[in-house]
């Protein structure tokens, strides 16, 4: 038996004692393979925490007692934020991804349902509403949350409160209600004179679902209108210029020039300098970047600034395990290829062990 196996067998099957134990192995710069199962091996176990912690608030919600029941769905939400799948270092399946997805949902769900009626917040019931159709795919679902906004009057087919309206559009949508989506909006269209700074984000969202509807109906040239004039209020939102690139058959010479020109800007390739020291103290940096959700190959370049030292760096994208190593070398340059995903992504780059100090030169990124 090695002294891996040995303390293997030692450490119990508990997230918090496997945890403290990948933590112990970059601080002696032992195995990393032996670290990522320990990792691995622990989300697991937090996983299994958190859906345990769900319950819980599901019990305290059906007694109506909604300041626990936030509580404990407060516990599972951090225990899942905590989550980097680290499994995916090790091609190993200790978490299926699914499961982790429809419990985020359900989550999102009861944190609409306690600011509806706990807090009497309606903007931030709307936002875990929506939070929670962006992963719901199942109609039967989204049918009783349709019937659960309607009993609680938070559906709107006037344009008093374009919050609610789109709400309402974006489950119907969901539904396959495609052509109930379009009418609707063409309605706002013709009752909103005025795009004042106070709806237009929201109207950009209506008039980018309307050409979703579109595309689902087949109506090529109405969902271009419509992905147009969302543009407008937004000129470089990058989701809605990757759905009118996606029409381009249906777009003038002029209008697939503007695209292009608009998203070129974007895809172009980024130098991003840098010269961020990050040690015991300042030991994480995060940079927000905007994709197109397509491959980018990173190039990362650091110095270590004390050379008998191994610092272990750890490198995320949107909150997820890409890699980790050891930097043994006074400089050393890092080639990853990323995959993406379409706006705003945030990269974040770690010392793990605290020894010694790096420095994050420069950030090279192109496709």
């Amino acid at each position: 038996m090695n002294d891996y196996e040995l303390l293997k067998e030692i450490i119990p099957d508990d997230s918090r004692f496997l945890l403290e134990y990948a933590e112990y192995l970059p601080r002696k710069n032992l195995s990393l393979i032996e670290r990522w199962k320990a990792l691995s091996r622990g989300e697991q176990l937090i996983f299994k925490e958190a859906q345990e912690l769900y319950l819980k608030a599901i019990f305290y919600h059906k007694r109506f007692d909604f300041k626990n029941s936030f509580l404990y769905l407060n516990k599972c939400f951090n225990k899942l934020k905590s989550i980097k799948f680290y499994q995916d270092l090790i091609k190993e399946k200790f978490i299926d991804e699914e499961d982790y997805k429809d419990l985020l949902k359900n989550i999102y769900f009861y944190f609409g349902d306690y600011y509806l009626f706990y807090e009497k917040d309606l903007n931030k019931a709307i936002f875990y509403f929506k939070k929670y159709m962006e992963i719901e795919d199942e109609y039967s679902k989204l049918y009783e949350l349709r019937e659960y906004l309607e009993e609680n009057k938070i559906l709107k087919n006037d344009f008093s409160d374009l919050k609610l309206f789109y709400l309402n559009l974006m489950n119907l949508y969901k539904l396959g209600k495609f052509l109930d989506v379009v009418k609707l909006e063409r309605r706002m269209e013709d009752s909103v004179l005025v795009v004042s700074q106070k709806i237009k984000d929201e109207y950009k969202k209506i008039l980018e679902l309307a050409g979703d509807a579109y595309i689902n109906l087949g109506s090529f040239f109405n969902a271009k209108e419509a992905y147009f004039k969302a543009l407008k209020l937004k000129p470089d939102d990058i989701v809605i210029l990757k759905k009118i690139e996606e029409i381009k058959d249906w777009l003038n010479e002029k209008d697939i020039e503007k695209i292009s020109f608009a998203l070129d800007k974007l895809r172009k390739n980024r130098d991003i300098r840098l010269n961020k020291k990050l040690n015991k103290r300042t030991h994480r940096f995060q940079l927000p970047l905007v994709f197109d959700g397509e491959n980018y190959n990173f190039d990362i370049y650091f110095d270590s600034v004390n050379k008998k030292s191994s610092p272990l760096i750890s490198i995320f994208l949107n909150n997820k395990i890409m890699a980790e190593f050891y930097m043994p070398e006074k400089k050393q340059t890092v080639y990853l290829k990323f995959q993406t995903k379409i706006g705003k992504n945030i990269l974040e780059i770690s010392i793990k062990n605290n020894i010694g100090s790096i420095i994050l030169k420069e950030i090279k990124i192109y496709k």
